[in-house]
């Protein structure tokens, strides 16, 4: 998969389209967060926690992944689609 930075301005739409495709892309359809947002800050170096969150929220209402708490900070993030 090509690895490309993104630029601010397009963030929103295309953290989520991100977000979707590593999931899709990876055997193992799940990930925590952590590792998730390790992976993406290497695609978007400015990455603040808060927008990655925003992200995940707007996957989970589309219904493309689920996320659940395992323990107290730690989510895992499931594929669904």
């Amino acid at each position: 998969m090509e690895v490309t930075v993104i630029n601010r301005v397009w963030l929103r739409e295309t953290l989520t389209y991100i977000i979707y495709t590593l999931l899709k892309s990876r055997e193992a359809k799940e990930i925590l967060d952590e590792e998730l947002y390790e992976m993406l800050k290497y695609i978007v170096p400015d990455l603040s926690y808060r927008d990655f969150l925003k992200s995940l929220i707007t996957l989970e209402i589309r219904g493309l992944i689920t996320v659940s708490l395992i323990r107290e900070g730690v989510r895992v993030i499931r594929l669904v689609a």
